[in-house]
């Protein structure tokens, strides 16, 4: 009887297993002897269809296309670079199972001819800015110099990578076309084009921005960073930016780091001279310190555009000791009677520039305004910044007024008692 059982189960486990086709996939190319420049067409099939939860395309070990829950993957490749290369295709199954295909080898051959292409910096630049054109060449013969042009006016030679010219002669707004032609060793030449569009510089529309709250000055907390970015109305300004730090007083920022450093976004190809960069204010020895620059960014586009930005600094910690008070402190609130309001610290807790977002959880129990002659700003969400407020009651009974602190998000909350 057992042996009865057991054979029934071992042939019920084969016919599973017979009846499932293994995993399969099969990789094509539209050439394998390509000319240089040309796209060459690669297909995968994989089998069975309904198993399949990932094809790739892989060059090597890089991935160069992926397709989920499909059994047939096409991709089309620029064959930009001379000699072989080996293409393969990879499935994975719904139980985890891989399956490669045999190795395609693409051989692309040199040109007889040197194959060009030109690149401009920037192909949007203001009257009186500059673009680099640069000239990549293949040649098999190597390359011996690179001539550039705009129509039939030679604007000059370049004989060494990388072949570029710098053009700054961008006097008039309009579009102008750019020409390389590379000669070989062997004397052939190659050519290619690009443009570059001058605009209308605006001098009302440079600005400083930054990923926090646009206010007046910026507070930062030590240690942390804040970005910062500048840019034109009708777009991002070129990697062609001068970033500066100087003190209150305009005088150039010590070298010790003391209020600060400019530095680039990590990743940024472009460095110091893009468009966005991070300050990173002072490390400091103690809680009661605090820092001041000024922080410039010059339009190397237009050099008569520079904008400037204040940024305090302080140590994270300094706001333990804030609280809301009203002035004077003992004054009844009155219904339709402004009160001042003040953000101040308690006690002698370092010397704190209290700079807060005020807002009320009942909007209808009364109303801010700024108090006269005081710094006093809007936030994007139409929220009163400052440290001191003139708080209007509209009701009578209990009412709290919050301000949240802009130095390191603390919240203080004052609860009043408005009579008639």
């Amino acid at each position: 009887m057992k042996l009865g059982k057991y054979l029934v189960l071992v042939g019920l486990s084969f016919m599973v297993a017979c009846g499932q086709p293994p995993l399969t996939v099969t990789l094509s190319s539209s050439e394998l002897n390509p000319v240089f420049g040309s796209s060459v067409t690669f297909t995968a099939t994989a089998t069975p269809a309904s198993k399949i939860v990932k094809l790739e395309l892989l060059e090597g070990t890089i991935v160069k296309k992926t397709v989920n829950n499909a059994a047939n993957l096409e991709q089309n490749i620029v064959m930009d670079k001379a000699g072989k290369r080996s293409f393969t295709a990879r499935v994975t199954d719904s139980a985890g199972v891989v399956a490669s295909s045999a190795v395609v080898e693409v051989d692309t051959k040199l040109p007889p001819a040197p194959v060009v292409t030109l690149k401009a910096s920037q192909t949007e630049v203001f009257v009186d800015g500059l673009s680099t054109l640069t000239a990549s060449v293949v040649a098999s013969s190597g390359v011996s110099e690179v001539e550039f042009f705009e129509g039939t006016k030679s604007l000059g030679k370049d004989s060494s990578v990388p072949f570029e010219l710098v053009v700054t002669d961008f006097t008039s707004v309009g579009s102008r076309v750019f020409k390389a032609v590379a000669t070989d060793n062997n004397g052939l030449k190659g050519e290619a084009l690009t443009s570059i569009t001058v605009l209308t510089s605006q001098p009302t529309s440079f600005q400083l921005l930054t990923n926090l709250s646009p206010i007046p000055e910026v507070f930062i907390l030590s240690p942390d960073v804040v970005e910062l970015e500048a840019k034109y109305e009708a777009g991002v300004v070129s990697k062609q930016t001068k970033w500066t730090l100087q003190t209150s007083n305009g005088s150039p920022a010590p070298t010790d780091g003391s209020l600060g450093t400019i530095v680039a976004i990590p990743g940024d190809p472009n460095g110091l001279r893009s468009s966005k960069v991070r300050y990173v204010p002072p490390t400091f020895a103690n809680f009661n310190d605090k820092s001041r620059a000024l922080v410039n960014v010059n339009s190397v586009q237009d050099p008569n555009q520079t904008v400037q930005l204040g940024l305090k600094s302080i140590k994270k910690g300094t706001q333990t000791g804030i609280n809301l008070v009203q002035s004077p402190v003992n004054a009844s609130s009155k219904l339709n009677v402004p009160l001042q309001i003040n953000l101040e610290p308690v006690g002698s807790v370092g010397n704190i520039d209290n700079t807060g977002v005020w807002s009320l959880p009942d909007s209808s129990s009364g109303t801010f305004a700024c108090v006269p002659n005081f710094p006093c700003a809007f936030n994007t969400q139409g929220q009163i910044v400052t440290n001191r407020v003139l708080f209007t009651p509209l009701k009578l009974g209990a009412v709290s007024i919050i301000a949240g602190s802009l130095h390191d998000g603390a919240g203080f909350k004052l609860d009043l008692t408005v009579v008639p």
